[in-house]
């Protein structure tokens, strides 16, 4: 749907003007309103909002994922921020073809506990998560 950038107002802004010349106007209004009311859940159109007031999610863009490859000259990368791996669950984890390598976080993987999991070619395995971190 292509969004009308601007309405003309010519014959409506002012008491003087003629209604017999608004009626052009008025008619293209009502006609670009329409528009956007039908283009309503459409794609390129307007979102519409399910009875929770959202948008749902079949209007909403898919998920992208992207694999970033690195090549630092040092072989070290740095990060100067806190990573967030995203919970996972080990029903979501088994139904993952990982790398050897792969790390994530395993919302109950440790017999119904957290802990990081590490592919190692042919199964998730456990990296149980040890006492809370202190100073002392």
């Amino acid at each position: 749907m292509a969004w009308p950038s601007t309405l003309t107002t010519n014959h409506l802004d002012s008491d003087t003007d003629s209604p017999k010349l608004a009626r052009a106007e008025i008619l293209a209004t009502a006609v670009a309103v329409n528009a956007i009311i039908d283009s309503r859940g459409a794609a390129s159109g307007v979102a519409s909002l399910d009875a929770t007031t959202r948008i749902p999610a079949a209007q909403l863009p898919a998920v992208q994922t992207t694999t970033t490859t690195f090549q630092p000259t040092s072989e070290r990368i740095t990060v100067k921020n806190i990573v967030n791996l995203y919970p996972q669950t080990v029903a979501a984890l088994s139904s993952v073809t990982g790398s050897e390598g792969d790390v994530a976080f395993c919302s109950n993987g440790d017999a119904g506990s957290p802990c990081l999991a590490v592919y190692d070619g042919s199964n998730w395995l456990v990296v149980s998560l040890g006492s809370t971190i202190s100073a002392t």
